[in-house]
């Protein structure tokens, strides 16, 4: 699948009407996300750490193990999302369990090497989740395509901030019962992330971490990347597929 057929055929369009997410303008959100980490961080550390996690956050777990077992590159299958639901999807339990082991390690290696290092250190542990997330959006091995980081984020969420996490999960269970379409039950959780770390957390690191995050979710995310569509991408869907959906949910026929 070339960069032309992706924009054509909308793969590159995000939730934003008429926004054409492009390879230049990947290139250019990790760039300016990772100088302006660089002249900000206070020590040698937080300045680089967040590269050498960008490398290790390219990692593509997913398309990795999905190839192995099936010969199928994934971000062509089903909702194209370079993630642990669409591996699931694509490849069976095994690579699915597998890869959520990967992408969990995304989120969790920078706060282990943050707390051995740098004193557990919530802001260099922000610089460092950045830079891994950075690399499971825009793979640097798989020519900027990748996930949307949301494994490694509810994970990193589970000891930087618990109730946050709760809250953002107990949110997600309320919309997939009342949202009719499924592709608007994530950028909508997202979207409301950083006021909810504003009002249960209240740290501005992980408020402007939440803010992040969300941001650059929903820059990225498009109907036909919702897992949900695809009935296997999370127990509340309850295995349906997408011919069990209403007309306007249903998958878009492949050419």
């Amino acid at each position: 699948m070339n960069e032309s057929t992706t924009i054509e055929d909308g793969e590159g369009r995000s939730i934003i009407s008429g926004f054409v997410l492009t390879t230049p303008m990947k290139a250019a959100i990790i760039l300016v996300t990772l100088a302006f980490l660089m002249l900000t961080a206070t020590s040698d550390g937080q300045r680089y750490g967040p590269i050498l996690f960008y490398l290790y956050g390219s990692l593509p777990f997913a398309y990795i193990l999905t190839y192995l077992k099936t010969g199928k590159r994934i971000y062509e299958e089903n909702s194209t999302n370079v993630g642990v639901a669409n591996s699931y999807n694509t490849a069976g339990m095994l690579v699915g369990t597998l890869t959520v082991m990967g992408e969990i390690s995304k989120g969790l290696l920078p706060l282990l090497v943050s707390y051995l290092f740098f004193g557990y250190s919530l802001e260099v542990s922000a610089y460092f989740l950045i830079g891994s997330l950075l690399g499971t959006n825009f793979s640097i091995f798989l020519k900027l395509k990748g996930g949307m980081g949301t494994t490694m984020m509810l994970w990193s969420f589970l000891f930087l901030s618990p109730f946050l996490l709760l809250a953002i999960l107990a949110l997600m269970v309320i919309c997939l019962k009342l949202m009719k379409k499924t592709y608007h039950v994530a950028p909508f959780v997202y979207a409301l992330a950083p006021l909810l770390a504003l009002v249960i957390d209240g740290r501005l690191t992980i408020v402007l971490l939440a803010l992040y995050v969300a941001a650059l979710y929903i820059i990225k995310f498009r109907p036909e990347m919702d897992d949900f569509r695809y009935g296997h991408g999370n127990i509340l869907s309850k295995g349906r597929k997408s011919k069990d959906l209403p007309p306007q949910d249903q998958d878009t026929p492949g050419p």
